[in-house]
């Protein structure tokens, strides 16, 4: 079995406010091997692109936010590395696709300037060998007439070809992993597949390790191995991406399958997760899906539930899976 790259343990990520204390990442642990691509999948406010961000080290700490908890890369933790050797790891053995590549992207540089700049800062190649790659990076990401575009700038460019600078960007250093967040959201049905095609393609290449955050599950389910459920800042469910699309077993888990569109369903209505996602300022006692699950019993409104394996490698964080749930259920279920 291939090695641990990256481990993640008791993540806790807050915002601190004048209304009171946004708990954005509340106890996220995970662990991730060479190789591997793990999809986070989640409601908007879920804290995935938190989680990843807090990973990174690009949360600034201090009196409005605090980071604690462990992740370990390749034997060191992130968050006790000095900001030089921090600086050293970013861009180079971890690379990232951010969300919105108008803000990522720097509007006074030229494209092909930002694109090779981590091989310059790292080393990893002198101006000629950058630019070689970059033209290659941009051809193979679809950008037409690279050598001409090399020179542009990004507002000479479309929201989706932006983004595949961005993807190009990511993929320059060849890092150890990456992390993608919603890398495909502006980007067609048809390169949506060429781009996570080539992505593939680096990652079989290098042992390279993925971390995909979306909100479309077909994308997660064809591309990744494992998943991660997350709401209101907890893991929901984790597990293999076979077992989560055959038998999804937390009911926010469920919601989400059966509210996702498919082909073969013909007329079959789409079902709705019920109510809103809680306001992280003040989430509920208990399990913080209990509000608006349909399965809630008693004890989900009182208590957090633990963390129970349902089978190899795949964990619910449920009362309705633990072996204590008969405590909750003396009581019957809420509604």
């Amino acid at each position: 079995m291939s090695e641990i790259i990256l481990e993640v343990r008791n993540l806790r990520t807050q915002f601190k406010r004048k209304d009171g204390v946004v708990k954005a990442v509340d106890g996220v642990s995970y662990a991730l091997r060479r190789g591997e691509t793990l999809a986070i999948v989640g409601e908007s406010g879920s804290g995935k692109s938190v989680s990843v961000t807090s990973v990174m080290g690009l949360i600034r700490t201090g009196r409005q936010a605090t980071v604690q908890g462990e992740a370990i890369f390749k034997g060191q933790d992130l968050f006790k590395l000095p900001g030089r050797k921090l600086m050293e790891i970013r861009g180079n053995e971890i690379s990232m696709i951010f969300q919105d590549p108008m803000s990522s992207l720097n509007p006074t540089m030229k494209i092909g300037e930002q694109i090779i700049e981590p091989l310059l800062w790292h080393r990893k190649a002198d101006r000629a060998q950058a630019r070689q790659l970059g033209l290659k990076l941009l051809e193979e990401v679809g950008i037409p007439s690279p050598r001409e575009r090399f020179n542009s700038y990004p507002f000479e460019f479309s929201g989706g070809m932006r983004q595949r600078v961005m993807i190009a960007m990511a993929l320059a250093s060849s890092p150890d992993l990456l992390i993608a967040d919603e890398p495909t959201t502006a980007l067609d049905v048809t390169v949506q597949a060429q781009i996570l095609g080539l992505i593939q393609k680096m990652q079989q290449k290098k042992n390279m390790a993925i971390i995909l955050i979306t909100h479309d599950l077909a994308v997660a389910s064809s591309f990744c191995s494992r998943v991660i459920v997350m709401y209101a800042g907890h893991v929901m469910e984790e597990g293999p991406m076979s077992d989560f699309i055959r038998n999804p077993v937390h009911p926010y888990a469920q919601g989400l399958l059966h509210s996702t569109p498919v082909l073969a369903d013909g007329q079959k209505r789409l079902e709705a997760i019920p109510g809103q996602p809680p306001n992280p300022k003040n989430l509920p006692q208990g399990c913080p899906f209990a509000p608006r699950c349909g399965k809630c019993m008693d004890i989900c409104r009182r208590t957090a539930p633990p963390v129970t394996e349902v089978s190899a490698q795949h964990n619910v964080y449920c009362w309705l899976c633990s072996a204590d749930s008969r405590q909750g259920k003396e009581a019957g279920h809420g509604g």
